[in-house]
């Protein structure tokens, strides 16, 4: 064993259910032992003090201490890492001018390396853009869509071929060349985040929208994951009665960024609402994003988990 990503064949394979454990045993109690992360305290690691061969009770645990890294995927030499939900290099409306600018760390001492995917709006075909990178060296993308030899709305995924997963720092502006740029950072969503939104679990997330739809317009944006998403969009006044129910069903890997009378199926929003999204099937990401009629200054929110 040497450290970074450790990839093990398993034949035959078998499934994988959601809500199943991974467990490994250390063979030799003289050489070496797993890593844990404390970078992510949603999850724990059950250490038992002999090999397990049947049901045990995790109370029986010799001890309960941080996460294990541990991924199954089924067969792909690349691991899925993470994705930014959304990306572009385009023309905005009054004027705009919108890129994507990306950077890749790597925060670790081990080399890495790994894809990115784009996936774009139209569901056309997917391009693609490796990467290497040696220990705390950074690379960068002023315009990470025209680096994929592409233009266009679309979302992001990033896999990893060797080592764990680079730091990724993702930033969406209007270029206005030397009246120079207005944006945001863009959150890297991880597969634990509290940003997917899973049908299994029932999740709910919430949005708000703009305090002043005069001044301001407001767009949805979904990305649907391999299962696709089916949701139930729930549209609250100010006083936080309901007023408008809608539902919307995504295909598997599909991206979209409508507007808010679009998403809503031809219902003008107002001032101060608020949009709780329901997901009853698949997972997905689901954002919101303001934008200044004027400046095209632009803000930037994704649909936190709120399990019901």
């Amino acid at each position: 064993m040497t450290g970074g990503l450790q990839k093990v064949f398993l034949a035959p394979g078998f499934p994988v259910e959601a809500g199943d454990l991974i467990g490994i045993s250390v063979v030799r109690a003289d050489c070496g032992a797993p890593y844990l992360n404390a970078e992510n305290p949603a999850f724990r690691t059950a250490i038992f003090d002999q090999t397990i061969h049947s049901d045990v009770s995790l109370c029986d645990a010799f001890d309960v201490r941080l996460s294990l890294e541990l991924e199954a995927s089924g067969g792909a030499d690349d691991v899925y890492a993470g994705t930014i939900p959304g990306a572009g290099s385009a023309a905005g409306q009054s004027g705009g001018n919108f890129k994507t600018s990306v950077q890749l760390t790597n925060a670790g001492i081990f080399p890495i390396a790994g894809r990115l995917f784009f996936h774009p709006i139209s569901q056309g075909a997917d391009s693609a853009l490796s990467y290497a990178l040696d220990s705390f060296q950074t690379v960068s993308y002023p315009d990470i869509v025209e680096a994929m030899s592409t233009t266009g709305l679309g979302s992001i995924d990033l896999f990893t071929s060797s080592g764990y997963a680079p730091l990724v720092s993702t930033r969406v502006f209007n270029d206005q060349g030397v009246a120079g740029t207005a944006g945001f950072s863009e959150p890297f969503v991880q597969p634990d985040d509290d940003f997917l939104l899973s049908g299994d679990a029932r999740d709910t997330g919430v949005l708000v929208g703009p305090e002043d739809v005069a001044r301001f317009r407001y767009n949805f944006g979904v990305r649907a994951f391999a299962s696709g998403a089916s949701m139930e969009i729930l549209v609250f006044n100010p006083d936080g009665q309901g007023i408008l129910h809608v539902t919307r069903t995504f295909a598997p890997d599909q991206f979209v960024q409508l507007s808010a009378k679009d998403f809503l199926r031809g219902t003008d929003i107002t001032a101060n609402q608020s949009f709780r999204i329901d997901i009853t099937a698949g997972s997905a990401l689901v954002y919101g994003v303001t934008i200044d009629n004027t400046t095209n200054d632009t803000a930037f929110r994704l649909a936190s988990r709120r399990r019901r």
